[in-house]
């Protein structure tokens, strides 16, 4: 499948200027953990981080630590959120009894990556929501998803490296 690279900027307040893209993204078969709510996440990412070893696929430096967002936090209570945390591979694997999975279809996608703290999550969405809405783009009905880059409690500043996908018509 052919990729469309498009580049834009955003400022963020004490980030420098990064790149904004929008690329066509292939269908993603994403086993996950299921979770409700912000409470405990962190069991949840644990949770599919121990089946990833076990299974092998977090040794493949292209499988990364996904977090699907299935309501939006502007309608939906912080304790109703659903959200499914899983892996993004390329290898195969089954479904067992505690890991299910979900599939994004192909979809288009703006993407920005954000080097934040652990609490500025919810600017960085914001920062992005009002960023699509200004260059006139309509999200679409895929869920959007934030895609790990590292572990933040390895990182010298505890920060995230993470790229924030909204798919778009």
């Amino acid at each position: 499948m052919k990729m469309k690279r498009v580049f834009f900027y955003i400022v963020k307040p004490d980030c420098q200027i990064q790149n904004m893209e929008i690329l066509n993204i292939p269908q993603l078969k994403i086993p996950c953990v299921r979770h409700k709510g912000i409470n405990d996440v962190e069991k949840s990412f644990d949770k599919i981080i121990t089946w990833g070893m076990q299974k092998d696929l977090m040794q493949n430096p292209e499988t990364k630590l996904t977090r699907v967002y299935h309501d939006s936090f502007t309608n939906t209570h912080a304790n109703q959120i659903r959200m499914s945390i899983g892996l993004q591979t390329q290898q195969h694997f089954k479904q067992d009894t505690f890991i299910s999975s979900i599939i994004l279809k192909e979809h288009t996608a703006i993407i920005h990556r954000f080097e934040i703290d652990i609490n500025e999550f919810q600017d960085s969405w914001t920062s992005m929501y009002q960023w699509m809405r200004e260059h006139n783009y309509t999200p679409s009905n895929t869920s959007p998803y934030e895609v790990y880059q590292n572990d933040y409690r390895k990182h010298p500043n505890n920060k995230c490296i993470v790229d924030l996908h909204i798919p778009i018509l």
